[in-house]
């Protein structure tokens, strides 16, 4: 329902495009961002361990609306990660601390709002949809005295829906080219986990996962 709805917005914004002279239609660019990402669980005995630090990079391109409005796509490859806590038969009942390391690659779609010039600075905000495709996981396992990583892509579903919210500002550094800073909050909504939990098969397994990053990038 969210994704739809911003489409309905998205195709209203496009169909009432104005002409324009002075923005180009399309600009392509590329960004890297650190970000710290966790995990927040809703099932019964599991919790948050903290924030981890993570990473991402990825390819932008802004396609005009009018002088002020974009939709900006691309995709991100995303170095995701966050820590539980939880019940865990191995084979004795232990409390399990798993460190989960997630790659996926997230295509985004966003509505950019960019504000005028002001000297060579434009600032801008954005909201969109992200989805993201799961293309490998890893839990560092630490129970008892065992520590131990594992291949856990069958505990992690493969798709990731999340929204995405932002703001930044644009310097120009020439008439083609930009370099911008911004700051990017995307929070999840769907479950990342599947299966049940070892010792409790009554309980789902289930969190989302969220995370800040700071971008850094160019525009052409």
């Amino acid at each position: 329902m969210k994704r739809l709805i911003f489409l309905s917005i998205i195709f209203s914004l496009l169909i009432s495009k104005p002409n324009f002279a002075q923005e180009k239609a399309f600009r392509f660019g590329f960004h890297v961002a650190p970000n710290i990402g966790w995990l927040k669980p809703d099932a019964k005995n599991y919790s948050s361990d903290g924030p981890v630090m993570g990473f991402t990079w990825g390819l932008i391109g802004d396609f005009s609306i009018t002088e002020n409005y974009f939709i900006s796509s691309g995709f991100n490859l995303t170095f995701n990660n966050g820590k539980l806590k939880y019940p865990y038969a191995a084979p004795d009942t232990v409390l399990i601390n798993r460190k989960y390391n997630i790659k996926s690659l997230e295509i985004p779609l966003v509505l950019k709002i960019k504000t005028n010039e002001f000297g060579k600075f434009r600032y801008f905000g954005k909201i969109g949809l992200g989805t993201s495709f799961r293309l490998s996981a890893k839990g560092k396992d630490e129970y008892s005295s065992v520590k131990e990583t594992n291949n856990i892509d069958s505990d992690v579903r493969l798709l990731r829906e999340s929204l995405i919210v932002g703001a930044g500002a644009e310097y120009s550094l020439t008439e083609d080219l930009s370099a911008f800073v911004g700051i990017t909050f995307d929070n999840g909504f769907t479950n990342i986990l599947k299966g049940k939990n070892t010792v409790n098969t009554s309980v789902d397994q289930y969190a989302i996962t969220n995370y800040f990053e700071l971008n850094l990038g160019i525009l052409f």
